[in-house]
């Protein structure tokens, strides 16, 4: 199940601000990285002869994401180090992600071959080949500005080589007329973001595809967890609508159960999927996901979808987390997405346990409501709906984990290719 109505409570700007907070916690020397990718490839976009064949609202948006496969600390040190001739798995990631995620899989090669070399490239049968020459220069453009080194002028010698002629043309006269040197150290460069990230034709029916592309970022980390935010949102859908919330609500109810876990990209898989109990340190690590999804959330979207994602560890009696918030301000929603979250966790099976049966996650739920820990109505309503939730849960998420399948397949196939 999903949400039939226009995705009208989150704005297109909004979603790209969503995308990039998120990016930037993924590792903190990626913080603003494809913010400023996007910059550069604007200047070069801006100097080229050939920019009537390309779509800039699609090169931006690629510039943005194009680190959305970037997991690894050891991977993340190869992708800062310019003389790297390391193979990029997070462009295999990334442009999978795309490809089976969203409406840019026409373009998710642009990912794959965006630390690829110019002379390489040529030979290469890809359709959006430009978009990758124009990423794989101003991403290392952006690692060349942040070293201590500084000069776009080395690029020069790489000509032909490692980066297109005409693009490295593009970004030295862009340098000496606009100093995107100056301006990116200056942070003046986000002021001019700020003005292409609000004139982007991104359309309603694309907003859930970027959720989703950072949701499934997300969960596609583990095996355990591949369905968990969309099990949430579905199970968060079926008890609304068993408890009669208006279209509005249903909405935002939605929005904010696919957005609940947002903050997890700024934890460690080692510690997301540990096999084994959690130590109090690692437990602390986890609970704090909700302030890195204040984060990345907060004056983004509304104040109501966002207290809807980041209240569900909250409990009525005060003893939840992050903030104690108790009683009548805990909403219905949010009362849902709460339960919906438990109830997804205990019917899944996790690296530390196997699914539950039926009447031991009844049992951990009518527990949880009698010590005044869940609201009393939606859990009633959940235990006696359980077998109608469940199934529909299990049939809505089939393609998710589909996906999930052919994501690995075709990883495993390139791999293979590479070998």
């Amino acid at each position: 199940m999903e949400f039939s109505g226009k995705v009208v409570l989150i704005k297109s700007s909004q979603i790209i601000d969503i995308v990039r907070h998120s990016l930037s916690k993924i590792d903190a020397r990626l913080v603003d990285h494809g913010e400023r990718v996007g910059y550069i490839a604007k200047k070069i976009y801006e100097q080229c002869p050939d920019k009537s064949e390309l779509d800039f609202s699609k090169l931006f948006v690629l510039c943005v994401l194009h680190d959305i496969g970037a997991y690894k600390t050891s991977e993340i040190d190869d992708m800062l180090r310019f003389e790297s001739e390391t193979p990029f798995d997070h462009s295999l990631y990334g442009y999978l992600f795309l490809k089976n995620t969203t409406h840019l899989s026409e373009y998710a090669e642009a990912i794959l071959y965006h630390h690829t070399d110019y002379s390489v490239l040529a030979e290469i049968n890809c359709r959006y080949s430009r978009y990758a020459e124009i990423i794989h220069l101003a991403d290392r453009a952006d690692i060349i500005i942040n070293s201590s080194a500084q000069e776009l002028s080395s690029l020069e010698k790489m000509k032909g080589s490692k980066f297109s002629p005409q693009y490295v043309d593009a970004l030295l006269s862009a340098q000496s007329k606009h100093g995107i040197v100056e301006k990116i150290l200056s942070g003046e460069y986000r002021t001019e973001n700020e003005a292409v990230i609000d004139s982007l034709n991104i359309r309603e029916d694309e907003i859930m595809d970027y959720l989703k592309l950072l949701v499934y970022a997300i969960d596609f980390r583990s095996p355990y967890t591949v369905t968990h935010t969309a099990d949430t949102a579905i199970i968060s859908m079926e008890l609304g609508t068993l408890l009669g919330l208006n279209s509005h609500d249903m909405q935002a109810l939605y929005i904010g159960a696919f957005l609940h876990d947002i903050g997890k990209i700024a934890i460690s898989h080692d510690i997301l999927d540990k096999p084994g109990r959690l130590t109090p340190e690692e437990f602390d690590i986890i609970k704090h996901h909700i302030p890195e999804g204040e984060e990345i959330l907060r004056g983004v979207v509304s104040d109501e979808i966002c207290d809807i994602a980041l209240r569900h560890h909250e409990k009525l009696d005060g003893s939840g987390y992050s903030k104690g918030i108790k009683g009548e301000e805990l909403t219905l929603p949010q009362r849902i997405v709460a339960v919906a979250d438990i109830l997804s966790a205990l019917s899944q099976e996790r690296s530390y346990k196997s699914a539950f049966p039926k009447e031991k996650v009844i049992s951990i739920l009518v527990e949880m409501r009698d010590s005044g820990f869940l609201c009393k109505r939606v859990v009633d309503t959940a235990c006696e709906n359980y077998d109608l939730i469940l199934n529909n849960t299990a049939k809505s998420h089939d393609p998710v984990k589909t996906m999930y399948e052919k994501l690995l397949d075709e990883y495993k196939q390139h791999k293979e290719n590479e070998a």
